[in-house]
């Protein structure tokens, strides 16, 4: 409101005052009244709006949070699991070839004791025969 119209109903309210017509100025008032309570409404009407959208938007991302744990944790599952396999293969090969290691050991074992039976019991010939 311009300057010039604000002056007038000034002005106006004045005279009404010094006329003692209050009528007006209670329908100043009234008027004030409601539109202080429309802009509480839209403001009040605002926030809600506000934080109903902050709600949703915590839920969601609550929910994605919890989804995205969720694959880790069985992306991690199958890897404890590729791993384990993995870890049993390897020992079965390694026991495989403990195996193969201890029997050629233990033969090489016989052959070793064989022969030092033999050596010693042509040694045993030699001495009782020279």
């Amino acid at each position: 409101m311009p300057d010039q119209d604000k002056d007038k109903v000034y002005a106006e309210v004045v005279d009404k005052m010094a006329r003692g017509d209050v009528a007006h100025i209670r329908e100043i008032i009234a008027v004030n009244d409601r539109r202080y309570e429309q802009r509480f409404t839209s403001q009040e009407s605002a926030i809600s709006t506000a934080l109903t959208a902050q709600k949703e938007a915590v839920i969601a991302a609550f929910a994605a949070a919890k989804e995205a744990v969720i694959k880790s944790e069985v992306s991690a599952e199958q890897r404890f699991t590729t791993l384990t396999s993995q870890m049993t293969a390897l020992q079965q090969q390694l026991a495989t070839m403990l195996g193969k290691d201890t029997g050629a050991s233990g033969a090489w074992g016989y052959v070793i004791g064989a022969s030092g039976l033999i050596l010693s019991a042509v040694s045993i010939y030699f001495l009782a025969h020279h």
